[in-house]
């Protein structure tokens, strides 16, 4: 039932069966704020409806219960009565809605106190270095059940590592040189894409590891790794745009000691078919595009970050650089593809 805006009962008919000494001193409190305090006197109307319609028992005699005072203040009675109505109603199982206004009319700008407050809970640096330590144990625990089976459990191996990747990059090279050692065999040997152990230490890894942030702190470990930048670019049974996205951000740093071990470890990649223009851009003429139009015409520095495309490149070091690389690549119509993606940085 609807009280012309100041609040809503949603109850089916009387308060039949509930407490009477509760509803009477909710009843007694508001009313005496009433009295108190200049409240809007169409309050006074809403309750006589709700008294005349034995939603609230006058029945009751004054006498028969103890009240208790309340030290209202003049500005603050009518809207402190009100929801004390609100509170002891709703303990009754009634579903109240109020509408208030406090003063003349205006909005209540009061603080809220300390209880009203929703206090958010912050974990002390204590708590979360006992929390990443317990993580931590758990990964290892669980590495150290699936590491013997990489076909079977690659998906869980790489949540490992990405997790590892954020909060102890250094391990997770260490356990990556682990997977690699054990399995060298496999990597070398392996053609397949998408279902072979060599896919999944090489190319997969490397899709789990740049899409997050966390491969900007470990890219010059992956290069420095001889076992690992030799699996990843030498051995990888094709070479995709995150691969060698660590050969397009060690251009655009000009680390070009960096860049150029890894473009010669692509070079000696006989897995890989430099020749063919597909949907992964393994090509050569894909790499270069990858590097100029996704990293060096941008502001992104690993392969998951979204990118505004609005930079310009004019270094010469990196041209001059990219050139020497271009001039390298033998198949003459990829070379010319690569010359023409250049004059961008020009």
């Amino acid at each position: 039932m609807f009280y012309d805006g100041f609040f809503d009962i949603n109850g089916d008919g009387k308060m039949d069966g509930f407490e009477e000494f509760m509803e009477y001193k909710a009843f007694r409190d508001f009313e005496e704020s009433l009295e108190s305090d200049d409240f809007d006197p169409e309050l006074d109307e809403e309750l006589d409806y709700l008294e005349d319609e034995d939603y609230l028992d006058d029945d009751l005699e004054d006498d028969e219960y103890e009240e208790d005072e309340y030290d209202y203040d003049s500005d603050e009675s009518g809207f402190v009565a009100l929801g004390k109505l609100i509170e002891e109603l709703s303990k009754l199982g009634l579903e109240i809605e109020a509408s208030l206004e406090y003063g003349d009319g205006e909005e209540d700008t009061r603080e809220e106190t300390e209880t009203e407050k929703t206090k958010e809970y912050k974990p002390s640096p204590e708590w979360k270095n006992r929390s990443e330590k317990k993580k931590e144990k758990i990964l290892l625990s669980s590495f150290d059940v699936l590491k013997d089976d990489v076909l079977l459990n690659h998906d869980s191996l790489h949540q490992i590592f990405r997790q590892l990747e954020t909060t102890n990059p250094r391990l997770m090279i260490e356990m990556w040189e682990y997977l690699l050692e054990e399995n060298w065999d496999a990597v070398v040997r392996d053609t397949e894409l998408y279902n072979s152990v060599g896919f999944y230490l090489t190319s997969e890894m490397m899709m789990t590891l740049t899409e997050e942030e966390a491969i900007t702190w470990v890219e010059d470990r992956i290069i420095e790794s001889p076992r690992i930048s030799e699996a990843v670019f030498k051995y990888s049974p094709n070479l995709p745009p995150w691969t060698t996205s660590l050969w397009a951000t060690q251009v655009k740093r000009k680390r070009f000691e960096y860049a150029d071990k890894v473009f010669r470890l692509m070079q000696a990649n006989r897995k890989n078919n430099f020749n063919n223009i597909g949907t992964l851009n393994d090509c050569w003429s894909g790499i270069f595009e990858n590097c100029i139009d996704q990293f060096l015409l941008s502001d992104q520095m690993y392969w998951g970050k979204s990118v505004s495309f609005d930079r310009e490149c004019k270094d010469p070091e990196i041209y001059e650089y990219l050139s020497r690389c271009a001039d390298e690549v033998t198949d003459p119509k990829e070379r010319a593809r690569i010359n023409v993606l250049l004059v961008k940085l020009l």
